[in-house]
Parts: structure tokens; C-alpha cells; sequence
């Protein structure tokens, strides 16, 4: 086992013993994180392409991202737009954030399920070619006869996500 030194608020210093379990799970967290780059050597890159037929994968399973509490709280639609590398198995293996609306806030709900998602090769894509494509998602509140503080708003600003 592994000894680590802790540096308390007097000063001295302590022996502390790790656990395994401890490691094991800090390795695995980290095996969990995407990488922040898309853009892969090998993968065709379909960013600057506005065709359907631009797209080499179509998500298949696709988890809900949650509605973070921040927006309920101050009742806020938006959206994410981002750059997403799919590999040959069908699996997200990076991502990068182009835009958003209102800045950052619904960011962490697209990170933490865009792992998640399956993706299908399109009808094109016989060989299952690794690409680098956009994907956009929009957050709209919808509670029992109540909208959003900023539907219009938010519905501007997301499409001139959509057309950038």
C-alpha cells in the first residue's frame, strides 16, 4: 500500500494510509472523462458540412440530459451546440463546446450524458468511418401552464446559434 503525507493546519506532518479502493476508484473516474479535443487524426471531420448528408452517424440511444437547477430556479430555456467525435464502435470519444445560451449553463448537462449516447452509422457510412460532427440541443422548460421567464429570448439566441 501506498503512504501518502498530509500537511495539517499545525504544521506537522502526518503518515496516512491509502485504500485500493480509493485508487480504484480515482483511476476509474478518470477513465470516465472525455477528452476536450474532437478533432482526431483519421476521423473526417464534417464540421463545415451543412447537409444531411454530412452527417456519418445518427444517434440511436440517446440519454435526457437533466434540467439543471440553476435554470428551473431562475426558469431559463437554452441551448448547446458542440463538436462531438464519434469512433467506428459508435461511441462519442470527444467533444468541445461551440456555443451556448445562456453562457455555460446548460453546458454541464450536455457533458455529462454525450458519453452516454449510442450512435448508429448512416446509411452512407457502410465502413463505419470514425467523423467529427455538430450536434445541437435545446433546453426548453415546460411545466403545467408555465413558460419560461426567457422563451423569447432564448428562442433568438438559439437560432443564431443554429445558422453560425
Amino acid at each position: 500500500m501506498k503512504q501518502f503525507l498530509i500537511f495539517s493546519k499545525q504544521g506537522s506532518w502526518h503518515m496516512r494510509k491509502s485504500y485500493l479502493i480509493g485508487v480504484g476508484l480515482l483511476v476509474l473516474a478518470g477513465c470516465q472523462t472525455l477528452d476536450t479535443n474532437p478533432y482526431k487524426p483519421g476521423y473526417k471531420d464534417l464540421t463545415a458540412e451543412r447537409d444531411e448528408r454530412g452527417s456519418y452517424w445518427k444517434a440511436k440511444k440517446m440519454v435526457t440530459p437533466s434540467y439543471p437547477r440553476e435554470a428551473v430556479r431562475l426558469s431559463k430555456n437554452g441551448c448547446v451546440q458542440m463538436v462531438v467525435s464519434i469512433n467506428a464502435e459508435g461511441k462519442v470519444d470527444g467533444y468541445q463546446i461551440k456555443n451556448s445560451y445562456p453562457e455555460d449553463m446548460f453546458v454541464g448537462s450536455m457533458v455529462n450524458v454525450i458519453g452516454k449516447w449510442d450512435w448508429a452509422p448512416a446509411a452512407h457510412n457502410t465502413e463505419k468511418m470514425p467523423a467529427v460532427q455538430d450536434l445541437y440541443f435545446e433546453f426548453k422548460m415546460e411545466r403545467e401552464g408555465k413558460e419560461a421567464k426567457n422563451v423569447a429570448e432564448a428562442k433568438a439566441a438559439c437560432e443564431k446559434i443554429v445558422l453560425s
